[in-house]
């Protein structure tokens, strides 16, 4: 299933605000839409593109981040082929595994 929980709206409503979400491939996801972004509490994303709002936690395995925070979760490293915990540096724009 790919939502598992929308809080603050439906699956219509919130892909007709953010229309990205329509076409990505994402799994189990819970979503709160907090009005101007979205906030992605857990789930799976799969590939698309992610285009912005506030990532808190969940599993990355594929796909391209454009803009968001992100807080928490885990990412697919193909080097060592496992997922490895993530968290951002504060110029928001590189990640660092944490092993």
């Amino acid at each position: 299933m790919k939502y598992k929980k929308i809080i603050n709206s439906n699956k219509e409503d919130l892909e007709k605000k953010y229309p990205w979400l329509k076409d990505a491939d994402f799994r189990n996801a819970i979503i709160c839409d907090k009005g101007p972004y979205i906030t992605w509490e857990n789930g799976t994303w799969k590939g698309g593109t992610w285009k912005d709002g506030i990532w808190k936690d969940g599993i990355w395995e594929y796909g391209i981040w454009k803009d968001g925070i992100w807080e928490g979760g885990q990412m697919w490293n193909n080097l060592d082929q496992e997922y490895q915990e993530v968290t951002q540096k504060e110029n928001n724009k590189f990640f660092k595994l944490n092993k």
